[in-house]
């Protein structure tokens, strides 16, 4: 059975416009024309005009992006409440690094730094889905990814929040034995169908953060959406679940940096 993000984040949105008095300034950073990137930026562009946060993209080719990252930076990054580096950057993980120090903690709105300000957009939202959707009793989860964009910053907020955690990988010998005790299972690996319906107990909950492309080249998750449709499990869709939230995870962000 899939969980209906939409409306939820409809209303959210609703609640974000109302705080805003001064529209927020977010500069995004994007290498390349890739087209899951632009995909990524127009989602972001779109929901930062709809509450009234004033958007400014900086697009560059991937002919020396980290020169001209770093020079744009260091001449126009103090203009803005928040900074983020569209990812994938295909930049090299030193010159990742230099960009990233040249955004300020309390500019780091996707919460990629060890000190940054924010909690990290796609494990925040992800909590707040748990907080909104999750209504049952049981607190063992397996986290099946190990990321630095979800499934490492989520666990120990999974931790934080009282859940027993299973960590778990896309090389994990029987992941069918972990995912199938689970009452809740939260999957980022970027393996169409990884995640089968047989892995799943009946009643499970699950969070599909994954992203990855089918054989006809339409975007999905890492589960088989022939789970989509099964009304013994919770599920949220790809797209339309996961990457809202993350969304909506930015511009609060973005408002906060606003106000600091």
């Amino acid at each position: 059975m899939r969980i209906n993000i939409k409306d939820w984040i409809q209303e959210e949105k609703e609640n974000l416009k109302e705080e805003i008095l001064i529209p927020p300034s977010l500069l995004i950073l994007q290498v390349g024309n890739a087209a899951e990137s632009n995909s990524y930026v127009n989602g972001k562009l779109n929901d930062c005009a709809e509450i009234g946060i004033k958007t400014t993209l900086h697009k560059i080719s991937k002919i020396d992006a980290f020169l001209e990252l770093k020079t744009f930076l260091d001449k126009e990054g103090h203009k803005y409440d928040g900074i983020i580096l569209q990812e994938p950057s295909g930049l090299l993980e030193d010159e990742r690094e230099i960009i990233l120090d040249l955004i300020t903690n309390g500019q780091d709105v996707d919460g990629f730094k060890i000190n940054s300000f924010y909690d990290p957009c796609t494990p925040a939202g992800i909590m707040e889905i748990l907080k909104h959707f999750y209504k049952k009793d049981g607190k063992i989860v397996t986290v099946v990814g190990r990321g630095a964009l979800v499934g490492k910053p989520l666990i120990p907020m999974l931790v934080e929040d009282g859940w027993t955690v299973l960590c778990a990988n896309s090389r994990t010998p029987d992941l069918k034995a972990l995912t199938s005790m689970s009452d809740v299972v939260i999957t980022a690996t970027g393996r169409h169908a990884l995640i089968t319906r047989d892995m799943l107990k009946n009643g499970a909950f699950v969070i599909d953060a994954g992203i990855a492309f089918d054989d006809n080249g339409k975007m999905c998750g890492d589960c088989d959406k022939a789970i989509y449709d099964d009304p013994d499990i919770e599920i949220t869709t790809v797209p339309g679940g996961v990457g809202l939230t993350t969304r909506l995870q930015l511009m609060k962000n973005v408002i906060k940096a606003s106000n600091e």
